[in-house]
């Protein structure tokens, strides 16, 4: 295939220059609720933006009104699309029938432009069948609207603001099958099992956990075709899941693999991701599949469209997809994979829950003939690999990926209907060939582009493909290198202590690269009273320690007071090493991570405390 790689769709806004503003978004906290629970939240982002909003109100000394506490009070009200209650008047009379949660979000951009209030609200008051209020069970989302103003420092003043979310998904308790939902707070999958009627407690988040998937996209032929009943499914899939994995991506449907899709629900602790993708755009089909799966215990998202830009699909195939997925199970989300850098990313992300991007980096040719024939460069040509450096670049071409795809989406605004950033996987690259990729990444290299793309945002990580294929191809056998590296990571990033710190918890805080270090990519995350720091050298080679006048000068990672526990509450000490590439020795003294020697590739997961 030969694509066009250059920017189509996604352009910065023009910057205002009466900017910036405050521009206010709201959602639901996830993506789904069940008339089960009790409580419901929703996120309220202030942002300083140079695109969207309004002017803050200033007083008549404070120039840009920006500088100090400020408190947005606003009402959350459901809209009503077809009140005929005759007591209502006006349209102020229906919002207040309607309203969800009052409150405020106190902002100060002192150091930061985006923050986030979490709001909690009661779903049994706001519940129709439980509490008598406005709020009715529905396969269908819900609108909602904010409504709030700011006043001026010296109380002269005030703006109003006005934002809109069409996701509130409010649905009835089921209890055959999963239920996942998304963390819109922080972007990760809470997972719930098959219930079997039970409520559970109402503090448990009505049995959500949180969920890092990691596995493979695992092919039929030669790996899934000999699961045909418990016993070859045993044989079949259990030395898949004893790498570690918790997750994978079955390149196979109904009716062919449902031994496979049921002995992974009974007697496994995999999720499945369903995939869809090759009659996607056949929605008799798609329905079918959906109908077929949606009450599998081990399902836990649809896999829709596979480089729909790629490929230059119809924009609506994908949202159609989508809608249908939903109107048959909306107790799921839908990923979608985005192949180019930036191809229509609004048009072909707008069907998507989950984008997943597959940037394969290793072993690519970027500058030369490629397999049509065509020399690759930013205008035309396909290297395997869309606009990426590769070579010793080829770390950071995952996390350069995942950052545009976030920046895209600030530039998304008002006009596009504010759309919240969506839930990111990183597929890794886990094979060689095709006449594009020269080798396999080695279990270095795979270890720190996974670790790169969590610490830049990553939810999850499906790596393609499972079996992989054999590098010393005359004997035949199956490459266990790779599987065994990924699934021994695996058994660190999908269970405590660490998943608790980068699912359901935080987004990743970005640490900058310390002076003479540039490859280093570091990201942190809080946790009550510990921080989780992951340690990434994106580059081919070491950082030693220089040599000083009592011995050596160690490597240090500054840990900055912004994320500490409190103002005056540091860290102390360092309480657990969770991963760690070998020859990476940590030390923790005056706030400073240090060590004598960042190796080539390495990698460190480091648990700060108090």
């Amino acid at each position: 295939m030969v694509r066009q790689s250059i920017r189509v769709g996604a352009v910065e806004p023009q910057r205002s220059p009466e900017g910036p503003f405050l521009y206010v978004q709201v959602t639901p906290r996830y993506s789904l609720y069940l008339d089960s629970e009790t409580q419901g939240e929703f996120v309220v982002r202030t942002t300083l933006s140079p695109y969207f909003g309004l002017e803050l109100p200033a007083a008549p000394s404070d120039n840009d009104g920006i500088v100090g506490n400020r408190v947005l009070h606003f009402t959350i009200s459901l809209d009503d699309k077809d009140d005929n209650d005759s007591d209502t008047t006006s349209t102020e009379s229906a919002a207040s029938k309607n309203v969800l949660v009052r409150g405020t979000a106190t902002f100060n951009f002192s150091g930061v432009t985006i923050q986030d209030t979490i709001v909690l609200f009661n779903l049994t008051a706001a519940s129709s069948k439980l509490g008598g209020g406005p709020l009715k069970t529905s396969f269908s989302s819900q609108n909602i609207t904010l409504t709030g103003w700011v006043a001026s420092p010296d109380g002269s003043s005030n703006v109003t603001y006005v934002a809109k979310s069409g996701s509130l998904f409010y649905l009835p308790d089921k209890t055959t099958g999963s239920i996942t939902r998304l963390d819109n707070a922080y972007g990760g999958f809470m997972f719930r099992g098959e219930r079997g009627g039970s409520l559970g407690n109402a503090s448990d988040k009505a049995g959500f956990r949180p969920f890092f998937p990691y596995g493979y996209y695992s092919s039929y032929d030669g790996f899934l075709a000999g699961a045909t009943d418990n016993t070859s499914a045993a044989s079949t899939i259990d030395p898949y899941a004893a790498y570690g994995l918790n997750a994978m991506t079955p390149l196979t449907q109904y009716p062919q693999s449902e031994a496979a899709f049921s002995y992974m629900a009974d007697h496994t602790g995999l999720g499945i991701q369903f995939d869809l993708r090759e009659q996607y755009t056949n929605q008799t089909w798609v329905a079918a599949q959906v109908t077929a799966a949606r009450d599998n215990a081990a399902l836990f998202s649809y896999w829709s469209a596979d480089e729909p830009d790629g490929h230059q699909d119809p924009f609506s195939a994908p949202i159609q997809t989508r809608d249908t997925i939903r109107s048959i199970d909306p107790y799921h989300p839908v990923a979608v994979v985005l192949n180019c850098q930036d191809y229509y990313f609004a048009q072909y992300a707008a069907g998507a829950d989950v984008i997943m991007e597959d940037v394969y980096p290793i072993g690519i040719n970027t500058t030369g003939i490629t397999k049509w024939g065509i020399v690759c460069n930013t205008t035309l040509g396909d290297c395997g690999c869309d606009n990426c450096q590769g070579d010793d670049h080829s770390i950071r071409d995952v996390s350069d990926r995942l950052d545009d795809l976030a920046r895209y989406e600030t530039w998304s605004g008002p006009q596009q209907g504010s759309p919240w950033p969506k839930t990111k996987i990183h597929n890794p690259q886990s094979f060689h060939g095709e006449g594009y990729w020269a080798r396999d990444p080695t279990p270095a290299e795979s270890w720190a582009m996974s670790l790169v793309a969590v610490n830049h945002g990553a939810q999850g990580l499906i790596a393609w493909v499972y079996p992989v294929a054999a590098t010393n191809t005359t004997n035949g056998t199956t490459n266990s290198v790779l599987p065994a590296a990924h699934g021994k990571l695996a058994q660190v990033l999908t269970r405590s202590p660490t998943v608790d710190f980068i699912v359901g918890n935080a987004r990743p805080t970005r640490l900058p690269s310390p002076p003479g270090m540039p490859n280093l990519d570091m990201s942190c995350w809080r946790h009550v009273d510990q921080l989780l720091v992951s340690v990434v050298n994106t580059g081919y080679e070491d950082y030693a320690a220089a040599p000083g006048n009592n011995g050596t000068a160690p490597l240090s990672i500054p840990i900055p007071q912004s994320v500490w526990i409190s103002p005056s509450r540091p860290y102390t000490h360092i309480a657990a090493i969770a991963w760690g590439s070998p020859n990476l020795i940590w030390s923790y003294a005056g706030n400073n991570l240090s060590t004598q020697r960042i190796p080539a590739l390495a990698t460190g997961l480091v648990v700060l405390s108090a």
